[in-house]
């Protein structure tokens, strides 16, 4: 992975994976641009780390892990508020990968072998597939208003 993939694939990826749970909960995302800035960039540097350095199949446990922790350390949030977010940030990202991958290495004609060797494809691909359609969900959450309440024991 080249070095200018973490500020065009890694650290926006990172900002929106989290701004999106926090639009479906509630949270505010304005009053936490900051600590969400500094999320992206944190967890940006660790996934991009990790794509550096690590090829086993052990390195998807430690993302996750980097993310609930760094949820937890940065928001303050409890830790169990942290798991939720992070657990539903990982299923809404594997959800809109299921769809979109398929759709698009279909619809382009390309496989994942080329998307994999050329960084700029792959930087293009992952806006396509991932950034691209949760921002357009993030824009209807907070357009509509919709919200999932947590439970109040994740609360405090």
């Amino acid at each position: 992975m080249t070095w200018f993939s973490y500020f065009l694939m890694n650290a926006p990826e990172s900002f929106i994976l989290l701004a999106l749970p926090f639009a479906l909960f509630g949270i505010s995302i304005r009053e936490n641009l900051k600590p969400l800035i500094v999320f992206a960039l944190t967890q940006g540097l660790v996934a991009f780390m990790l794509s550096v350095y690590m090829h086993t199949s052990f390195k998807p446990f430690l993302t996750f892990l980097s993310f609930c922790l760094l949820v937890f350390y940065i928001f303050r949030f409890s830790f169990l508020k942290a798991l939720v977010i992070t657990l539903s940030t990982f299923v809404l990202l594997v959800i809109f990968e299921i769809i979109t991958t398929l759709s698009i290495v279909q619809f382009l004609n390309i496989s994942y072998d080329d998307i994999f060797s050329n960084p700029w494809l792959r930087i293009l691909i992952s806006l396509i597939m991932v950034q691209l359609p949760m921002l357009l969900t993030i824009f209807v959450l907070l357009k509509f208003k919709v919200k999932i309440k947590l439970p109040a024991f994740l609360n405090r």
